[in-house]
C-alpha cells in the first residue's frame, strides 16, 4: 500500500439493521385467558387453527361464486368481434383448468385438508392427555 495506507483502510464495515430486541415471553403467562374466551388447552389450540382453515375455504368458496358471474354478458360491444374475443379470453382465464378459478379451488382443497389435520391432532392430543392422566392416577 502506497501513501501510508493500510489495507483496512478499503474493507467496508458490514451495515446491518438489527430486528428489534423484544422481551422473552413470561412463562408464568402461560395458561392464562386468551381474548376473553378462557384459557385454552393444546386441543383447543388445534380446533381454532381447523376453524380458521374453515373460515378460509369458506371464504375462498364465496369469492369463486362472485367471481363466476364476472364477464356474464357481453359489456365488450354486441357486434364487435374483438369484444366477443376479449370477453371469450377473460372468461377462459378466470374458469379455465389452468386459470385463476382452479387455482382458487386448488387452495380451497388444501385448506380443508389442512383443517382436517388440526382436527385430528386435536382428538389426538385430548386422547394422549386422558391416556397420560390415566397413567397418573394408577401410579398414585
Amino acid at each position: 500500500m502506497s501513501g501510508g495506507q493500510k489495507a483496512s483502510d478499503y474493507v467496508l464495515e458490514p451495515c446491518v439493521a438489527m430486528p428489534e430486541v423484544t422481551r422473552a415471553p413470561d412463562q408464568r403467562d402461560w395458561g392464562q385467558a386468551v381474548d376473553g374466551i378462557g384459557v385454552l388447552s393444546e386441543k383447543g389450540m388445534w380446533e381454532a387453527r381447523a376453524k380458521a382453515a374453515d373460515d378460509a375455504a369458506e371464504k375462498l368458496r364465496d369469492c369463486l361464486n362472485t367471481v363466476s358471474q364476472i364477464a356474464a354478458a357481453n359489456y365488450f360491444g354486441r357486434d364487435c368481434q374483438e369484444g366477443g374475443f376479449l370477453r371469450d379470453r377473460l372468461r377462459s382465464s378466470i374458469t379455465s383448468d389452468a386459470g385463476w378459478a382452479a387455482a382458487i379451488d386448488l387452495q380451497i382443497s388444501e385448506l380443508m385438508k389442512l383443517a382436517q389435520k388440526c382436527a385430528e391432532a386435536a382428538e389426538t392430543l385430548e386422547s394422549q392427555d386422558r391416556s397420560s392422566a390415566g397413567n397418573f392416577a394408577e401410579k398414585r
